[in-house]
């Protein structure tokens, strides 16, 4: 049986080996050192606002997802200046900016949905926020699997693309997810 619940620092052993076994493979192929993984791992945890949700099967960890609540300035410092200004305004009016950092499932639990899962559970607890929220993330276009998935629960594209740092001639591009006022009106 498998379950979607929150985070807890004893995952942090097995999240580390889904970092390495998932970056591995497609699309990233990277091939990454303990000291690597760590640091990735504690900088996603160090973020504002970190929040992270696992999934688990036979009480094992197999995925997670987790985000963040950059300020306006850090997502200028991060991503650049022309996505912060294409949604600045509707950060101004009031929706909490959230960055879905990371939806990562181990190679050996993937195509059971369980990416979709998690992101489903994500988008419930960004509609549990007491404001409206705009979430922002990145994918790369030749992951087609989390694009599905995107798409499929109403992720839009900004228009947006960066060069895939590890494959130049592939791109990421930004996509977003805003929740309605009207679920907020009533929740």
């Amino acid at each position: 049986m498998n379950t979607i619940r929150r985070y807890v620092t004893n995952d942090d052993p097995a999240i580390l080996g889904i970092i390495r076994r998932a970056f591995a493979g497609f699309p990233w192929h990277e091939i990454l050192s303990e000291e690597e993984v760590q640091g990735r791992w504690q900088k996603i945890k160090n973020r504002r606002g970190f929040a992270c949700l696992v999934a688990v099967i036979n009480s094992g960890v197999v995925g997670f997802s987790c985000w963040d609540a950059p300020t306006l300035d850090e997502l200028v410092e991060e991503r650049g200046l022309k996505l912060a200004q294409l949604f600045k305004a509707t950060v101004e009016t009031g929706y909490e900016l959230v960055w879905e950092r990371e939806l990562v499932v181990d190679p050996a639990f993937q195509g059971q949905g369980l990416g979709k899962q998690l992101r489903q559970a994500f988008f419930v607890a960004m509609n549990r926020s007491s404001h409206p929220v705009l979430v922002l993330t990145r994918m790369r276009e030749d992951n087609f699997p989390t694009l599905i998935i995107a798409r499929r629960l109403g992720f839009r594209q900004t228009g947006i693309k960066i060069s895939s740092s590890q494959k130049p001639d592939l791109f990421h591009e930004y996509w977003f997810w805003i929740t309605t006022q009207k679920e907020h009106d009533h929740g």
